[in-house]
């Protein structure tokens, strides 16, 4: 394997428009300046990769709060086992196992709009960083793991810069 150099173009996050507008809410910051070409921003699970002049200093991400319990690995009061760690792979406790969390469109053809790995807790409890383009849209929420029958949410779920869900009990949506 051989390793090369790359250099890059350094610029100023200055600039001086003639005209544009910020505008910044608890969930979106939008900025705009006149004459500036319309750019677009990808966002994978805490990468950020954006073209053009003008960059924002950060976009926030929503976070998704889950609580779910894989039965085979379920000891018994709201607890499961620390699978990683009695395996020999990891140090940490309070981890169960990796899980893929899915959100999905909420009408057909059901497309995947994102897909994480997470580490689920022994606690039942698993949190991760969604894609900020999500926001105030529908979705339903998969599960996937090596030991469980794939399973979704009841019904899809409005996400919103936080949003929780608790397969654990009958929520009804």
């Amino acid at each position: 394997m051989t390793m090369e150099q790359l250099f890059a173009q350094s610029i100023s996050r200055s600039v001086f428009p003639t005209n544009g507008i910020n505008y910044t809410d608890s969930n979106i910051q939008v900025s705009a300046t006149m004459g500036e070409t319309f750019t677009q921003t990808f966002l994978t699970n805490d990468i950020i990769a954006s073209q053009g002049f003008q960059q924002a200093d950060s976009l926030s991400t929503l976070s998704l709060y889950l609580t779910f319990f894989l039965q085979g690995y379920y000891i018994d009061n709201h607890k499961m086992k620390a699978v990683l760690y009695n395996s020999g792979i990891g140090t940490d406790t309070t981890i169960t196992d990796t899980v893929e969390i899915r959100i999905i469109n909420s009408t057909p053809p059901y497309s995947v709009k994102q897909s994480i790995k997470s580490l689920l807790h022994t606690d039942g409890k698993l949190n991760c960083k969604i894609n900020p383009m999500l926001l105030g849209g529908s979705y339903y929420i998969s599960l996937h793991h090596r030991n469980i029958i794939e399973t979704w949410s009841a019904n899809p779920i409005v996400f919103n810069k936080n949003t929780y869900y608790n397969f654990s009990i009958s929520e009804g949506n």
